[in-house]
């Protein structure tokens, strides 16, 4: 190498980046509904051509907002009688840090489930297209319902993340048998012991869940702080000191995975395949020599392990795995799949996370104003936020006869009625195992998925009594804070809800295939 070539070399490492630096707000383009959503971001003022940055998500709590948001998690809170409205307007200045933040507004009050969780991810990989970021530095915070994102987002998906910090969880609605997601994740929790909003308790049993199963877990309680822990957990931006260390190893020798749904199957190397109907899954692999790997696998019936990459695996060489005690060889051609692996599972749940058009029915119409009331229906149905939240969501809304062979192919739907109001839902009836008796009772409603002729889309059938009218609920999780409607498709991670909107009862819920017995003939006709 010249001595020319060294110093231009020199010359161009040293030019900064071009770019907007400070707070600002950005926007990516939603796969799920094809919208503009917004996020707050914040650019350290000189970004150094040929560095990566790290990157730190930070998730607002509910009826808040990124912009509110970007403040606090740089210790930024309301000023004395400042409210929430008046704190978003304004970004203050506060001591810059070599790090990127962002922070999604995740459709609002949506507890970063379903398109809200989509959205996160979507964020994620818009800065990365925008800013040089180390895929080993990427780190998860959040107060409140985004405390609850973060246990949601870091355990389900534990291998994107460096670290995360959880500031007043509200509960994330599953078990501490998850804190075993966290191997190879640093974990610090924040909480007030006067927090009348989120307990105390629920931080308090997630870190002891964390220290008996072995993970790094730090813990700071504040005696006599209410909600507001963000205050002292965010304090002077400390939170950007505490994940600076942290670098993510992406190829660990042991993964220990537990998970109970199919779209949160993969964590590093592993992937959970054909999941038990109703169970969670658990895995532990772990190399014990070059090519070599020795596994126990329960609640599924498959895994298949992705090794490329990893530097005791070599491409060249038969892989041994032992799983559950019976060992195998496999010629490094081949795919390293073990035991059954299934399709994709229909979900009702999965409709949120896919891009969708809502279909009303017009078959049996007598009058026009019927066909208005359908469609009014319609916006019902899809209206997640009853009017109490600014920007959000923005599906297609259409009705049967204007669907297009373009739209069934790219698109997945959601039919709102049956075969003979819905001239849709009758199109693909051959496709539906299931359908409400004429005798059900009007109170009875089923929600049903079923597999599209498209590739990868999904049908999504209503019918019978609403979905989206409120009826009695026993729980008091986070989930109460969101509409009836869109709280009823998050929890329907089965193929089939039959339920009385009268009393609130769940007569089904799950993989129909495994609920057939259970099925009344009076309400339910399964072919």
């Amino acid at each position: 190498m010249t001595r020319k070539i060294a110093v231009l070399i020199l010359l161009l490492a040293s030019i900064t980046v071009a770019h907007a630096a400070g707070p600002q707000v950005l926007s990516f383009f939603s796969s799920i509904d094809d919208s503009e959503q917004p996020y707050a971001l914040y650019s350290p003022p000189k970004l150094i051509a040929g560095k990566k940055y790290p990157l730190v998500v930070s998730l607002h709590g509910a009826w808040s907002n990124h912009r509110l948001n970007l403040r606090r998690v740089f210790g930024q809170g309301n000023r004395p009688g400042e409210d929430d409205a008046a704190a978003t307007l304004v970004f203050p200045p506060w001591k810059d840090v070599d790090f990127i933040v962002a922070s999604p507004y995740g459709r609002g009050t949506m507890t970063y489930q379903g398109m809200a969780e989509t959205d996160v991810l979507e964020m994620l990989a818009d800065v990365k297209r925008r800013f040089p970021i180390d895929e080993n530095r990427v780190y998860l915070t959040g107060l409140s319902m985004g405390g609850m994102g973060t246990l949601l987002l870091g355990l389900n998906r534990p291998d994107i993340w460096a670290a995360i910090a959880a500031v007043c969880p509200a509960d994330p609605g599953f078990d501490t048998t998850f804190a075993v997601n966290a191997t190879h994740m640093p974990v610090h929790f924040f909480h007030g012991d006067a927090d009348r909003t989120v307990p105390v308790e629920i931080s308090r049993r997630w870190v002891k869940a964390m220290k008996e199963t072995g993970m790094k877990v730090e813990y700071e309680e504040y005696p006599g702080v209410g909600h507001n822990a963000w205050d002292n957990a965010y304090k002077d931006g400390r939170i950007f000191a505490w994940f600076a260390p942290h670098v993510r190893n992406p190829y660990p020798d042991r993964v220990r995975f537990v998970t109970s749904k199919w779209r949160y199957r993969q964590s590093f190397w592993v992937e959970i395949e054909s999941l038990e109907d109703g169970k969670t899954a658990s895995l532990d692999a772990r190399f014990t020599g070059i090519n070599r790997i020795e596994a126990t696998l329960t609640g599924a019936a498959g895994v298949r392990l992705l090794l490329k990459g990893h530097p005791k695996y070599n491409p060249k060489l038969p892989v041994t795995v032992v799983l559950n005690g019976v060992a195998e060889t496999r010629n490094p051609t081949e795919a390293f799949v073990f035991g059954r692996i299934d399709k994709r599972p229909l979900s009702i749940a999965s409709i949120l996370q896919e891009r969708h058009i809502w279909v009303y029915g017009t078959e049996g119409v007598k009058s026009q104003g019927e066909v208005l009331q359908r469609r009014q229906q319609a916006l019902a149905a899809s209206d997640f936020f009853g009017g109490s939240q600014r920007l959000s969501y923005t599906p297609r809304i259409i009705a049967d006869r204007q669907v297009t062979d373009a739209d069934i192919a790219n698109f997945s739907l959601i039919l709102l009625g049956d075969a003979k109001t819905n001239r849709v839902v009758g199109k693909f009836a051959d496709r539906i195992p299931a359908s409400l008796n004429s005798t059900a009772a009007s109170a009875i409603g089923l929600i049903a998925a079923v597999a599209s002729p498209a590739e990868g889309r999904s049908l999504v059938i209503a019918s019978g009594a609403p979905f989206w009218t409120e009826r009695p609920d026993p729980s008091m999780s986070i989930m109460r804070i969101i509409t009836p409607n869109l709280r009823t498709l998050m929890r329907a991670d089965g193929d089939i809800l039959l339920f009385n909107a009268s009393t609130g009862e769940t007569l089904l819920d799950g993989r129909l295939a495994a609920l057939k017995a259970k099925a009344d003939p009076a309400l339910l006709e399964v072919k």
